[in-house]
Formats: structure tokens, sequence, C-alpha cells
């Protein structure tokens, strides 16, 4: 159903959406959201989606008007700071050197001296990377597609205060992407 509803797709895109609202307000936006007409009216397709966001992300509500504890605390995935201070939202750099390291290793198991002498290779050119840095050097730009990309988003949280909950979160969702 996700990739043949446009709609279905975008109104799934404003749970990760949640990422991107102040951490005090997750709660809040999350039972907004799920108070929304599209997810009244579609409650039974999208109960199961539900059930595991609150289990997982924001917690199931409990007896006493509070929520038991999600899986992940929202101090682990929310992204709203991030964004204002300009910070990596993802680990992707960690990753993409991972995956580098592993391409240049060129199999699953190495000797330990090929090992040895990738690491040594991997240190001289951090090395040789740092100096550029400490040179004044500026560091390599990131792709414009993306650069742009984050730009929209932290134009439309920096507005979080002034937006509709649902409508802040379709902002958003415009711009989600996993």
């Amino acid at each position: 159903m996700y990739a043949e509803d446009a709609e279905f797709s975008l109104q799934i895109r404003h749970l990760c959406a949640l990422a991107f609202v102040p951490m005090d307000k997750s709660v809040q936006y999350f039972n907004d959201l799920i108070e929304s007409n599209y997810y009244v009216e579609n409650e039974n397709i999208l109960s199961l989606m539900i059930n595991y966001f609150e289990d997982t992300w924001i917690g199931r509500p409990n007896r006493r008007n509070g929520r038991r504890l999600p899986i992940f605390s929202v101090n682990m995935w929310n992204c709203y700071e991030s964004v204002i201070q300009d910070l990596p939202r993802t680990n992707n750099s960690v990753e993409g050197w991972h995956h580098a390291f592993n391409a240049a290793l060129g199999a699953n198991h190495v000797s330990i001296w090929k090992f040895i002498r990738f690491l040594k290779h991997e240190q001289l050119l951090q090395e040789v990377r740092l100096e550029k840095r400490l040179s004044g050097e500026a560091s390599p730009t990131r792709r414009r597609t993306y650069r742009d990309h984050d730009k929209k988003i932290k134009v439309i949280v920096e507005n979080c205060s002034e937006i509709p909950t649902v409508q802040y979160l379709r902002g958003l969702s415009y711009n989600v992407q996993y």
C-alpha cells in the first residue's frame, strides 16, 4: 500500500516527521496526529503501525495519565535541536567510512598483516586530512541536493510554533526521506 498510494505514504511519513518536533511536545504532536481526520478515518489499516510506534518510540498510555517508557527514549531519536543548531542528524559519515573500510579490505576475513597495512594507510590518510583542516582548507562540501534538503527542513523547524501541528508534520513529511 505504501508504494501504491501517495497519500498513505505521505501520512506514514508524518510519524517520521515527529523526530523534528521539540522533545517536550513529541507526545502532544503524536496525539494530535492520531486524532487527525486521516488517522481516524483509516484507523483499521493504521492501528498496527500506531501500536508499533507507541511501543517503540513514544510509550503506551498508562492508567495514571502518563506513558510507559518506550523502547527508545525520545532523546535518542529526536532531531529538533540538531536541526536548530546545524548539527548532523545521522551517523552517515561513520557508515560511509565503514563501507569504504570494508570495500578497501576486499574480504570478510583478511590476514592480520593485510589488516595492519590497511590501518597504517588509513592512519596516514586521516593525518593528512587533519593537517589540511588545521591549515584552513575547507571541509569537503556536501552535495547540493542534501544542502537544499536540510535548508527546507530547517525553515520548517524554525517556524514550528507558528504552524498548526498536522500542517507542520505534513510539511516535514514532504522532506523526510528513508
